[in-house]
């Protein structure tokens, strides 16, 4: 068994865009294709005539684009174009270069660009940078090693031992679990026993070397997908301005705002673990806080689910979730990190897809509410799965947790977009896309990406 073929990530890294410990030859400046711009462009323009865009009335593009590799393409996959206006940065646009990706990956109408947070955090010129999956970026540096590590270490989770990818079917691994909790009920539950996590841990250089490899299935995946949308425009999809006649934006927010909650850091109180408390914990705490501060303004169905927060997080007396991250929030983070079996991988806290509904734990004693989880146990993009979160935004006004990556990370999509795009050839195109809250306790980071997971939870009044 080629334990590459079977490795998949179930890890949430701790920073949005990390830096990468390789050291790579000296800084090559790469100058975008001319049609990616007019690409770009015409995204912005689309943007800026939707309400969406309301921060691009007057912004437009960097005239130098950042290349973005991924590992298994030699020549650069992206390009991310910085937006600008007369306030400075205004978000960012990343264009795919041909159809490994969707020709819109990701964007943002507000806040420095991922190249540019990595810079300010680190303080240091690229060499090279990566765009690995939907969310995460990296970067080597010419300089060699940074923060006196001597290198990253990534760690993948198989999920079936003994057992290849090609063993298992994407309808075959996609679930559905469902908890309700009223203050009585709770019970040890039962614990999901089908899968054994075993991780391997590789170094960023034999990461870079075996990514087809360790990644085959959620590649042609993906340019499954872009085949799908593109059809009979899949020749001409590099060339928008000659293809796109027309385009519109539909779009529907949850109600509220969301919280900006972050993980614990490794010796942070309560966190006594050798790594982060996890992506899984800290997005369920977002939801209860979100669900908390409904119940307090007395916004249906949730006027009735107060006690969802408690003072200081414990089991007291009534108190409104805060909006950033306190000393409460930081009690049932850990609270739920433990409720939902959350290990670590290196210094990341990986929680496995099948364990998200034991987020009822925390419910006990506290309020009845029912957990609804869906997903897919190998990491493959599942529209039915999409269409859950779609339809909490949508029809309930509720944010839902969804998964991106290949197994990666759990952020919050708290707004939906359908972008329908009208080609000169008269077929249409219909593109769907969430806002997440990335859950890095800072809005300037979230942003829109493509509405592809392979997760969806969500809580619902009993």
């Amino acid at each position: 068994m080629n334990k590459k073929i079977m490795a998949l990530i179930f890890t949430c890294s701790t920073w949005f865009y990390q830096p990468l410990l390789q050291a790579h030859a000296t800084i090559k400046e790469e100058m975008a294709p001319k049609h990616l711009f007019t690409q770009a462009q015409a995204h912005l323009d689309s943007v800026r005539k939707s309400a969406l865009g309301q921060d691009w009335q007057y912004a437009r593009l960097d005239s130098q684009p950042v290349a973005l590799y991924r590992p298994d393409i030699q020549t650069p996959a992206y390009y991310e174009f910085k937006v600008l206006s007369h306030q400075g940065e205004q978000g960012f646009i990343v264009v795919s270069t041909g159809p490994h990706d969707f020709d819109i990956a990701h964007f943002s109408t507000q806040g420095p660009s991922p190249t540019e947070r990595i810079k300010k955090a680190n303080h240091y010129q690229a060499a090279r940078y990566y765009k690995l999956d939907t969310l995460t970026y990296v970067a080597e540096t010419p300089l060699g090693l940074l923060d006196e590590q001597q290198q990253i270490k990534d760690t993948f989770i198989r999920p079936f031992k003994n057992e290849s990818y090609q063993d298992r079917t994407k309808n075959w691994a996609t679930h559905t679990d469902e908890q309700s909790m009223l203050s009585s009920e709770y019970n040890s539950l039962e614990k999901k026993d089908n899968i054994v996590p075993h991780y391997d841990v590789w170094t960023w250089n034999d990461l870079k070397t075996q990514f087809a490899d360790l990644f085959d299935a959620p590649i042609k995946q993906l340019q499954e997908q872009v085949k799908m949308q593109k059809k009979s425009n899949i020749e001409n999809q590099l060339h928008l301005s000659s293809v796109v006649a027309s385009s519109t934006w539909d779009y529907a927010w949850t109600q509220g705002n969301s919280a900006l909650y972050h993980q614990i850091s490794s010796g942070d109180g309560p966190n006594n673990s050798s790594c982060a408390s996890g992506c899984g914990a800290t997005a369920w705490a977002i939801l209860l806080g979100w669900i908390d501060t409904m119940a307090a303004g007395s916004v249906s169905p949730w006027e009735t689910k107060w006690g969802t927060y408690r003072q200081n997080g414990g089991y007291g007396v009534d108190a409104v979730a805060p909006f950033y991250m306190d000393y409460g929030i930081s009690q049932i983070t850990w609270e739920i990190r433990n409720h939902i079996g959350t290990f670590c991988s290196s210094s990341q806290g990986a929680t496995l897809p099948n364990r998200m509904v034991d987020v009822v734990g925390y419910l006990n004693g506290r309020v009845g509410l029912r957990v609804s989880t869906k997903y897919n146990l190998m990491g493959f993009n599942v529209d039915s799965i999409r269409d859950e979160a779609i339809n909490a935004i949508v029809y309930r006004h509720t944010p839902a947790i969804i998964g991106t990556g290949f197994l990666q990370h759990y952020p919050v999509a708290i707004h939906y977009a359908k972008n329908t795009r009208t080609m000169t050839d008269g077929s249409t195109e219909f593109i769907h896309w969430f806002f997440i809250n990335q859950a890095w306790g800072d809005s300037a980071q979230n942003g829109w990406i493509r509405a592809n997971t392979w997760f969806y939870g969500s809580i619902l009044p009993e």
